[in-house]
């Protein structure tokens, strides 16, 4: 087993050169990095004739040059320990977001290009029929010096991914073997893989040299269409190149730039250095790789997720949110319908039962009508007996039964008055109002249902002088409601009382305020005082109210109900000086 792994002579003459070389102290010093060499790199005497003609052009600066390998070159570019590098444009795209410059690129005779400078090659055994193009090595094995090296792995996995298979997994085992890159050659050739990945123009080295391997290796789908002359698999890209450090002065950048543009290719075995102007087809490789500054593409990182789906995230953010404001503002609106559709419906309710309410009224009203009809006569037959009978009229027991058939007949007709004012209503034709001297009404209506035991608390009249316009019948039923009503509020109160006010307003109206005490109402309760036949009371229809209102809206009278203090309430009636239906009659 042959291998040739010395180093060159000259390259290593001249390292030794450059540290023994004892300048004066004042001299700068130029610290430089390159990648090691061995014979299988076919530019190693450019690079070491580039170093010594930069020895002599650049006499003002001591030249320290180091060989190290890719870890070395990558841990002086992060200490900052090297000011210049030479090695591969993959190593100078990995560090050139951190300041880093290339200076020139490598074109040599067999690569003329300096943006077509180095292309990998994949090599097979000749003998290997099986194998001849390279979908036949999916699921074979490969040999490569190492799974980072730009120069042959990165280059050729870059072209199996351009065919559109996975690099990580188009191999079923990828060997390590280092370097020299003859090995590689030596694994294939042995049979140990199938396949090995090494860069273009090795094989013709190694054929100029007589390597017996080499005559049993051939390069698998060479490729054609670009100027790379050596044989090659996968597309090329800038070789060889000078890189500055960031923290390079400018003045000793211009002067190493100018120094290594000014070599003429007679001095480096006919190559030269000029700028590379693609690096661009480094940086697609190495995202289709996943290698350098995309190796975060391997991995889910909350940095990767937002790098690649901040759109998507920021619009799923914003249906998001726009779906949560949108059920929020939805399920607002359907509450808020909900609630005036029930509303409605209760208010709906209320009115039918106000529809049947009336009718059942005239219904009741008609058909009283005949048996109160019957008791007034009942009554008057009972007037007849005892006036036949003189002598009864002189006894206790007869006066009283006069009396008493004298009271009945009252109420009959007061029943009867009534009733003919809801058959007058049902029948849509309008009362005769007439002048009412108010405060003297409110005392009779208040000792009458006194004596009826109707009042719970008895009201505090402090009631002035003042006539109004309207039917007596219609306002004794008003005034019997509120005060029954205000006496049985005030009777659960802890200090009950009910007081009547009344006072005649500049204009002539008529104010009357019945205020009285009451457990504090609720809002839900003090809303429901404007919803028809609504009550309070565990029996009650809820009628009181809805009368009080029709009879105020038939009168022109303005009612307001009110609890401006929590457990006082006041009702406010304001009776207009005139007749609104004579002057509506006039108009």
């Amino acid at each position: 087993m042959l291998f040739i792994r010395t180093t060159f002579t000259a390259l290593a003459l001249g390292f030794m050169l450059s540290a023994a070389a004892a300048p004066s102290p004042s001299e700068p010093v130029l610290r430089v990095s390159v990648l090691k060499l061995t014979l299988s790199d076919m530019h190693s005497e450019v690079i070491s004739e580039t170093l010594e003609v930069l020895r002599r052009r650049l006499s003002n600066y001591r030249l320290i040059v180091s060989s190290d390998d890719l870890e070395a070159q990558h841990l002086a570019a992060q200490r900052g320990t090297a000011d210049l590098f030479i090695g591969t444009a993959g190593f100078y795209w990995e560090i050139h977001q951190k300041g880093f410059t290339a200076l020139g690129t490598l074109a040599s005779p067999m690569a003329p290009n300096p943006n077509e400078g180095m292309a990998g090659a994949i090599i097979v055994r000749r003998s290997d029929a099986q194998i001849k193009t390279l979908e036949d090595l999916k699921g074979k094995s490969a040999a490569v010096t190492r799974k980072d090296a730009f120069m042959n792995a990165q280059t050729a996995l870059g072209e199996i991914s351009a065919r559109g298979w996975d690099p990580d997994n188009f191999f079923s085992r990828i060997e390590e073997v280092g370097r020299p890159m003859e090995r590689v050659v030596e694994a294939v050739a042995t049979g140990r893989v199938d396949a090995g990945l090494v860069k273009a123009g090795l094989m013709e080295l190694m054929l100029a040299v007589g390597s017996p391997f080499a005559k049993e290796i051939r390069v698998l789908e060479p490729r054609s269409g670009d100027s790379m002359k050596y044989l090659h698999t996968s597309s090329a890209y800038p070789g060889w190149t000078v890189i500055a450090s960031a923290g390079l002065p400018p003045e000793t950048l211009r002067n190493v730039t100018m120094a290594l543009y000014a070599i003429s290719p007679e001095e480096i075995w006919h190559s030269q250095w000029l700028p590379a102007t693609d690096f661009a087809r480094i940086d697609k490789l190495f995202k289709e790789l996943r290698f350098g500054p995309y190796e975060y593409l391997r991995h889910w990182t909350a940095e990767r997720i937002w790098k690649e789906y901040s759109l998507w995230i920021l619009l799923f953010a914003a249906a998001l949110l726009f779906g949560l404001l949108h059920t929020i503002r939805s399920d607002m609106l359907v509450r808020r319908r909900t609630a005036e559709l029930a509303a409605a419906s209760d208010r709906l309710n209320r009115l039918e039962k106000a529809s049947v309410t009336a009718q059942l009224s005239n219904i009741v009203a008609h058909e009283l009508l005949q048996p109160i009809s019957a008791a007034g006569y009942y009554l008057a037959a009972i007037d007849k007996l005892l006036a036949r009978n003189p002598n009864a009229f002189n006894t206790a027991l007869g006066q009283q039964l006069s009396a008493l058939c004298g009271k009945t007949r009252t109420t009959l007709q007061r029943c009867s008055t009534i009733i003919e004012r809801v058959r007058l209503y049902a029948r849509s034709r309008a009362s005769t109002p007439a002048k009412i001297e108010l405060s003297s009404f409110i005392r009779v209506l208040a000792d009458r249902l006194k004596q009826m035991h109707s009042l719970k608390i008895p009201p505090l009249l402090k009631l002035q002088p003042g006539a109004v316009l309207a039917d007596a019948v219609e306002l004794e039923v008003l005034l019997t409601n509120l005060l029954k009503n205000a006496s049985e509020a005030a009777a659960s109160a802890d200090v009950p009382y009910v007081e009547l006010d009344m006072d005649t307003l500049p204009n002539g109206a008529v104010k009357l305020t019945i205020t009285n005490s009451c457990q504090p109402l609720t809002p839900a309760e003090q809303e429901a005082l404007s919803s028809p036949l609504h009550s309070s009371k565990e029996n009650g229809l809820g009628l009181g109210l809805a009368v009080v209102r029709s009879i105020a809206e038939r009168n022109e009278t303005d009612l307001l109900l009110s609890e401006d203090v929590p457990g006082i309430f006041r009702v406010v009636l304001t009776f207009q000086q005139t007749d609104p239906r004579q002057e509506g009659a006039a108009l």
